[in-house]
């Protein structure tokens, strides 16, 4: 039975000590894991003069190790209190106020040396008894005014706190007032009147509070020291099984072989030192598959994600794919969500796993993305931010409003995918299957994976483009060769028309009149080219002057006077005997009235019906011209409202009427305009055709 009390008296200890030093390594710079560092230590010293009072048959050793149980167990709970004003974070303020107790600490530690505490020491029946000394009230009442203003300070600590933080106090609390209460009652209050096995119920309800912040440690992330822990357990269960086997070797060997010193030393020294790997090895196993089967190694989910999206090329899709899968495994999280950023300012869902299989869509002004937009490169995570709402009721209102609509999609983790300083992704994920929090190992592996996906995605979108631009290019090639092609071959068979002198007069001049327009078109296509090029080389140079607009309006309809002649187009021009005056590029704002009044003139019917009007407005106190365009043609496809700014597209409908054309015109327009602090836009009528507006501004 000896022996046995000997391994539970070493892994008690040990453990202490091991979780003590962990928390300190961890972080050296926080009160917190400083406090506990110094109370694992006291108390893992205490337990051992607590168990050795009783083991060593010498009556010298085990008066000194009595007094020394009685010398640290005031200090073991000052240091306790301490700790526990300082979890689970440090609380300068109340620690500087506690730091005075341990003048009446160190007293009364005094006073049990001195003989004031117990008296008269004796020994019954190989066990040590005491007789209560003067002093024994007053050190009891400081023990237990500790522990109880300990567990007072942490139950208002629980009561205003959430999640992970929540279930850390609960776990802490719990193993302190179970272990402490059977301490106080087997240890101090009992210890003359009960058995010496009895006795002993007090040193093993330390294994309770062992077991309690272990547990803490592994499932809610207590001081973070999950990962030194793995390796500290594995140590500190290597430690006690080796003394298990040295001792429990020499007993055999005394005892059953008669085998006396040094053989008896020097046996057991042989076995350990022959076993010692192989025992480490399967001590790690066993650790991992009992107590860390939950964790994964950061470099090898790395290393998968890496090689995978190098499997995957620069199939997006396949890239997420793969990865949330990663993650979701190493994770063990319910769902998650990859959200993409798409040109219309909205996140679209593109891979989804778990839960919430359904499409899922952010707003460009939703709470998530505006939270991530203000915070950048920062993981919001639901439980933390519900803590910083319950702690600070002055906090932003947003963040209340962010964990709605997690809670709306069941999401916990919110990961920004950003490239370059811009949010381009959104990457959700849904609670742990375990009901884990995440760990800072966590966040740590997310950030990884964020950057990954962010040069994914920005690599996907560089492809396309490229393939967009080769099918653009070749578009492009294709149009030019035919758009020119045609009005120089119209204005060259006419030219040569001309020259035969068996065709009249009337004739002739109705080929010339055919080879001017076809020089007209010609001239125009070749205009917008090269602005377009201007365009792409460089933005948009203006030079400014006061312009009334009134004459530019007047000038581009007598240059396309023609064209209405030709269709019977009836014009209407709003008159205003008083003058806009704008502040503009003249040939620039010309152009874009051009393009718009061609525009109308080709898509309106023989007969047709064009409006120009000219006004004045202001908006947001500044003063613009409104200049509207309104024909009575054949319109714009609502599928085509989206693509009508764009290079090259030109609808269907518009290709039928008039084949002939870049579509470059619009997007011309729309670039000259955006150069001026303008705007251009359109509007189908209810019955039929178009209104074109464009405002510029007056200063």
């Amino acid at each position: 039975m000896s022996i046995f009390f000997i391994i539970i008296a070493s892994f008690i200890s040990l453990s202490m000590m091991g979780l003590g030093y962990t928390a300190y390594v961890k972080n050296k710079q926080s009160d917190t894991n400083r406090l506990f560092f110094i109370f694992s230590l006291t108390l893992a010293i205490w337990c051992a003069c607590n168990f050795l009072e009783n083991w060593f048959v010498a009556p010298e050793l085990a008066i000194i190790f009595l007094n020394l149980d009685f010398f640290f167990g005031p200090l073991v709970f000052f240091w306790t209190l301490l700790f526990l004003l300082n979890f689970p974070e440090p609380n300068t303020k109340l620690t500087s106020r506690a730091a005075w107790l341990i003048f009446p600490t160190v007293l009364v530690s005094a006073l049990s040396l001195a003989g004031k505490i117990i008296t008269n020491i004796y020994f019954t029946d190989g066990r040590i008894g005491f007789e209560l000394g003067p002093w024994f009230i007053l050190y009891a009442i400081i023990i237990m005014a500790y522990m109880i203003a300990a567990i007072v300070f942490q139950i208002k600590q629980y009561r205003g706190s959430t999640g992970m933080r929540k279930m850390q106090i609960r776990y802490m609390i719990s193993g302190f007032v179970i272990s402490s209460s059977i301490i106080l009652i087997f240890n101090l209050f009992l210890q003359n009147i009960i058995s010496g096995d009895a006795f002993r119920i007090g040193n093993f309800s330390l294994i309770i509070l062992i077991g309690f912040i272990y547990y803490s440690i592994v499932r809610y992330h207590l001081m973070n020291i999950g990962v030194i822990l793995r390796l500290g357990a594995i140590y500190t269960l290597l430690l006690t099984t080796i003394t298990f086997i040295y001792v429990l070797g020499s007993y055999f060997l005394i005892s059953f072989f008669k085998i006396g010193q040094p053989w008896n030393y020097i046996i057991p020294s042989i076995i350990v030192t022959v076993g010692f790997m192989p025992l480490k090895n399967v001590l790690e196993l066993l650790t991992d598959k009992v107590f860390f089967k939950k964790q994964y190694r950061f470099s090898e989910v790395a290393s998968k994600i890496e090689s995978s999206i190098h499997e995957a090329g620069l199939d997006l899709d396949k890239t997420l794919e793969i990865i949330s899968q990663v993650i979701s495994d190493a994770l063990k999280v319910k769902s998650s969500a990859i959200l993409i950023l798409i040109p219309r300012g909205h996140f679209i869902s593109r891979q989804v796993i778990g839960e919430n299989s359904t499409n899922l869509k952010l707003r460009q002004d939703s709470p998530i993305v505006n939270c991530l937009n203000l915070n950048q490169n920062k993981i919001l995570d639901k439980e933390e931010l519900e803590r910083q709402i319950y702690s600070n009721k002055s906090a932003d209102p947003s963040l209340g409003e962010v964990v709605k609509e997690l809670d709306k999609n069941n999401f916990s983790l919110v990961v920004p995918i950003e490239l370059k300083g811009k949010l381009i992704g959104v990457y959700l994920l849904g609670p742990k299957k375990s009901q884990d929090p995440f760990s800072k190992e966590d966040t740590r592996l997310l950030r990884h994976v964020a950057w990954e996906m962010g040069f994914a995605i920005d690599n996907a979108k560089s492809y396309e483009e490229l393939k967009k631009l080769d099918e653009v290019k070749s578009s492009f090639i294709s149009v030019v060769s035919h758009q020119l092609r045609t009005p120089v071959t119209v204005s060259r068979c006419n030219l040569e028309l001309c020259f035969d002198a068996s065709i009249s007069r009337k004739e002739k001049n109705e080929a010339i009149k055919a080879a001017y327009e076809g020089t007209i078109s010609l001239g125009r296509q070749l205009d917008q080219l090269i602005t377009v090029l201007e365009i792409e080389e460089k933005n948009v140079t203006l030079r400014k002057k006061i312009v009334k607009i009134n004459t530019l309006i007047d000038e581009v309809v007598a240059e396309n006077k023609i064209h209405f002649k030709n269709k019977n187009i009836i014009l209407d021009v709003e008159s205003r005997k008083t003058a806009l005056m704008a502040n503009c590029d003249e040939e620039k704002i010309k152009k874009v009235l051009d393009i718009i009044l061609v525009n109308a003139i080709s898509y309106v019917l023989s007969s047709g019906h064009i409006w120009i009007s000219l006004k004045k407005e202001s908006f947001n106190k500044k003063d613009k011209v409104l200049i509207a365009i309104t024909d009575n043609g054949i319109g714009i496809l609502e599928e085509s409202k989206g693509e009508m700014f764009k290079k090259f597209f030109r609808s269907p409908e518009a290709i039928a009427i008039s084949p002939n054309g870049f579509g470059l015109g619009l997007f011309i327009a729309k670039k000259i305009m955006d150069a001026h602090g303008g705007d251009i836009w359109f509007e189908n009528k209810d019955d039929r055709g178009v209104t074109f507006f464009v405002t510029i501004p007056i200063k």
